[in-house]
């Protein structure tokens, strides 16, 4: 998913992996 999360997410939407959204 592309969410960009305000904590480490815009770091894991480079991966592409839903990581960003599960940190928010």
């Amino acid at each position: 998913k592309i969410f960009v999360a305000p904590i480490g997410g815009a770091v894991r939407i480079r991966t592409g992996e839903m990581d960003g959204e599960a940190i928010a």
